[in-house]
């Protein structure tokens, strides 16, 4: 059976062809510069097509601000892989700032990433990617609730099926997590919803093949 799949990690992305049984695996270095102890983490990689690729991760350690060289925000590929353009300075925040968490794509005119502008003070935002430019698409501090919301995963079927997830701090003696879930469904945001319950979860990420056909992978009794 013939596959094709990408994998991202440390400052590389991997591209497996082939058979399942004899897979070719090529890995291009991106090259992500930085002083040392910066992150030059990839956390996630997405295609709507195979050949416009996107792939988000780390920013700059939050004692360098400033920053320099290309960081490991976010990263394109237009011709499956072969080659990279760095995207981190196209973000509508200020350069090695942004945390891409999470990326996912529908179309090449429609990629939504899960971003924190913030890290110290978990600021999550969604922007999305029109075909030209990104913009910010929602403020998702607008569904903070009595505490503070972390999230970690974006997903969606269409731009009227769009879902980030995560996890609630409550505030109080002890404070308790739970998990998040805030959905879009092409016109207004939902927070909590359908999420799981029971204290203590934390929703690592969030995937499926249809609207409703959607899984989760999530903690128990801990956070991640």
């Amino acid at each position: 059976m013939a596959i094709t799949y990408y994998l991202a990690g440390q400052g590389k992305v991997a591209i497996v062809t082939g058979d399942m049984g004899s897979p070719t695996v090529v890995v291009k270095d991106l090259g992500v510069s930085g002083v040392s102890g910066d992150a030059k983490q990839f956390n996630e990689i997405c295609s709507a097509d195979g050949q416009d690729l996107w792939v988000g991760g780390e920013r700059y350690s939050p004692f360098n601000t400033a920053g320099s060289g290309e960081d490991a925000s976010l990263w394109r590929s237009r011709d499956a892989g072969a080659s990279w353009e760095w995207f981190g300075d196209q973000l509508p925040y200020a350069p090695y700032v942004a945390t891409v968490k999470s990326i996912w794509a529908i179309s090449t005119s429609q990629v939504y990433a899960l971003v924190n502008i913030n890290p110290g003070n978990n600021d999550y935002r969604v922007i999305k990617w029109d075909g030209s430019a990104w913009a910010e698409f929602v403020n998702l501090d607008d569904f903070r609730q009595n505490g503070a919301n972390v999230y970690h995963s974006i997903w969606g079927t269409s731009s009227n099926d769009l879902y980030v997830a995560g996890y609630s701090r409550y505030l109080g003696f002890p404070p308790y997590y739970t998990t998040t879930i805030t959905h879009f469904n092409g016109s207004t945001w939902e927070a909590d919803a359908a999420a799981p319950t029971g204290a203590l979860q934390d929703i690592v990420s969030i995937s499926g093949a249809s609207s409703s056909n959607v899984f989760l992978y999530h903690i128990e009794s801990g956070v991640g």
